[in-house]
């Protein structure tokens, strides 16, 4: 298990078309952080009554 932020995190797998794992990996590289890090600010920055079914 991992910490983040103080937080325990637990690993999964996010499957991703060729065109969004581009833009993870252009937006990681170009801020000097993991591709885990940029789909993790994905979805704090998602409304959270969009994140509720």
């Amino acid at each position: 298990m991992y910490q983040y932020r103080h937080m325990p995190m637990k690993r999964t797998n996010v499957y991703a078309d060729a065109e969004d794992l581009t833009i993870i990996k252009e937006a990681a590289l170009r801020r000097g952080i993991s591709e885990a890090e940029i789909i993790r600010e994905g979805i704090r920055r998602t409304p959270p009554r969009a994140r509720r079914s």
